[in-house]
């Protein structure tokens, strides 16, 4: 089966198992691409802890690891009750040090208002996805010490608001693209070992 045809699968077993949990109704649901990705993550990877409530009868944005708009601007702390759906994004999504095996999906991509992604201290192993140079809101970067491997994706260089990125203690080859260097800020952080690193990147990077 085709990854086509097993993306068009999982979308119709996905609004299956949320109509039939009545999920549908929530008074502000979490955008529904972003749901979809967080339940593939749950599907897909491997953990004995990160995923221990992530539990499709209760509001993703109480998920261990998942910070939503909702969790910041809703003061009770009550996504369920929060006055703007159109405005519920995942924000923050960190699985760090939890044991989580697998690889990262493409469709990462979907969570479009993502700021943070903490996967660091974990086994996740292949590559990074181009996808990532997608999710344009992205500050922070953290997948050192896991095993990924394969080369630095040039995409990542459209994320213009990137303020630390951090790559090291994993099995990457090549060197930082000179493409990032056009989003090197005063206060940009990269971390790249033991590739070296261009010649423009030096003096902004730790290497």
């Amino acid at each position: 089966m085709n990854k086509k045809y097993q993306r068009i699968l999982f979308h119709i077993s996905t609004l299956f198992v949320l109509i039939i949990h009545g999920d549908l109704n929530y008074s502000i649901p979490l955008e529904s691409n972003e749901k979809s990705l967080l339940i593939s993550l749950n599907s897909t990877l491997t953990s004995s802890y990160a995923f221990k409530n992530w539990n499709l009868l209760s509001h993703p944005c109480y998920w261990s690891g998942i910070e939503c708009d909702c969790t910041l601007l809703s003061s009770s702390f009550n996504c369920d009750s929060f006055s703007s759906s159109s405005n519920n994004h995942v924000y923050k999504l960190d699985l760090h040090g939890q044991y989580v095996s697998g690889t990262i999906p493409s469709e990462i991509s979907l969570l479009s208002k993502l700021r943070h992604l903490f996967l660091q201290y974990n086994l996740f192993e292949g590559s990074i996805p181009s996808e990532i140079g997608l999710l344009k809101n992205l500050e922070i970067i953290l997948f050192n010490d896991n095993m990924f491997s394969s080369s630095l994706p040039l995409e990542i260089s459209n994320i213009q608001n990137i303020i630390e990125i951090n790559l090291s203690s994993n099995l990457l080859e090549g060197s930082i693209p000179n493409q990032w260097c056009q989003l090197i800020q005063l206060t940009t952080t990269i971390t790249v070992t033991p590739s070296p690193s261009p010649s423009s990147l030096s003096s902004s990077s730790s290497i």
